[in-house]
Formats: structure tokens, sequence, C-alpha cells
């Protein structure tokens, strides 16, 4: 958890190097930060701070797997401080991870095929449709060039109706089309 000079708590993602990200030239251009929204029950620093309360105290290093296994017994004679802890020092599997995902979206209202990935095509999405430079979107996500971030993206409803009224009024003559003035018989 960080804080701005005004006082503002943000989270801030920072990858780890993989075997496709080595951290030379395929380095975002800044690292992710999600701000606190306070009042809002889904505020991401809330959860965090819920999150990392929850998690065993050898699991809170820098270093420590983020995603860990759900505890899934506490026994009744436990301390207090054990049955505080919701987790276990298990990462979660990928298979696993993927369930919970699927749960999630069944949850939150999301229709059709969910995966894991679908999280970050839905935040490119999301992004384009509120009219984030697509540049912009790309240093958030570490895209290398701005025809991968368009492929995540499609027309949203409200950009389907404003095609539908221009293609509608087209044959009113109203829109996009050469009057018939100008012409030349």
């Amino acid at each position: 958890m960080m804080t701005i000079a005004s006082g503002e708590q943000y989270l801030e993602y920072n990858e780890r190097l993989t075997k496709t990200r080595t951290g030379h030239s395929d380095c975002r251009a800044f690292a992710p930060k999600m701000f606190a929204t306070p009042g809002n029950p889904r505020c991401p620093a809330n959860a965090f701070k819920q999150y990392i309360r929850r998690r065993p105290k050898d699991a809170l290093s820098p270093d420590s797997r983020f995603y860990l296994s759900i505890k899934r017994t506490i026994q009744p004679d436990a301390s207090e401080n054990a049955k505080e802890t919701w987790f276990t020092m298990q990462p979660l599997s990928k298979n696993t991870l993927g369930d919970l995902a699927k749960k999630m979206f069944i949850k939150g209202g999301l229709t059709g095929r969910k995966v894991n990935h679908s999280v970050r095509k839905t935040a490119v999405s999301s992004l384009l449709h509120s009219n984030v430079e697509a540049t912009t979107v790309m240093q958030l996500t570490g895209h290398k060039n701005v025809a991968s971030v368009n492929e995540y993206s499609s027309a949203s409803l409200q950009q389907q109706q404003n095609i539908s009224n221009i293609l509608s009024d087209i044959r009113s003559g109203s829109r996009g089309l050469i009057p018939r003035s100008n012409f030349k018989y």
C-alpha cells in the first residue's frame, strides 16, 4: 500500500520477471495502480487490506505468492490469531483460480464464456470505450503495438447503436452523402 502527498492510498502492481517478461525491453511505461475509493464497498485498497489481514504471517513478505489457497477448516480450539487466518501457505492452483473467476463472473452477472484472461480483455475494452487513448492503454498493459490493444476491443452496445443510427440516416440524405444538387449529370 502506498500513499501520495495528498494522503490518498493506492495499490501498485509490481510484476515478477518471467521467461517472457525479462525486465529489459518489455517493461511497462508505468506500474499499474488502483486508488482507494473511500465509501465504496468495492474499494480496492480496503479489499487488499482485508486480504493481507487474513493471510498467514509467513506470507506477508514482498516475495510471497499472491494467490493463496483457502483454509478449509479451522480447529475449534485454535487461537484467535489462527481463526483470523483464512488462507494457507499453499499457492492457489491455476484450475482453482479459473473456477473461482468463473464463479465471480456469474455472481457479477457477466454472461458468455469467461476465462482468466477475460479480465484483461474487459479492462482494455472498458478503457477504450471510455475514450482512454490506445497508447495510454498500451503503457498500462505492456502491449508493444496498438494493433494488439485493438484486438481486445469490440464495439460497445452504445457504439453499435451509433453506427446503426448513422447508417439509418444515410438513406434520408442527412448524413454521409453528397447532396444531389452537387451531382453533374
